[in-house]
């Protein structure tokens, strides 16, 4: 089932408590929801404002860090 979510995953939000952002960073560091092919293995938050600019086809500076992650 890679790069799907059950169905029940995502619901309607049925009161202000109802969502849970606390996870523990060991068991889960980041979570990356993309709808297009993504094509490093380990992207990290560095990759992510190359790959920003790179989607909008603006060049990404030499100094700054990272890569884009799409394909």
């Amino acid at each position: 089932m890679l790069g799907k979510f059950p169905n029940d995953t995502f619901g309607d939000r049925i009161d202000k408590w109802s969502a849970d952002h606390c996870l523990e960073p060991t068991v889960v560091p980041g979570i990356f929801l993309c709808n297009r092919d993504v094509v490093v293995d380990d992207p990290g938050i560095w990759d992510m404002a190359p790959t920003i600019l790179a989607s909008f086809g603006l060049p990404v500076p030499e100094e700054m860090d990272g890569r884009s992650v799409l394909g």
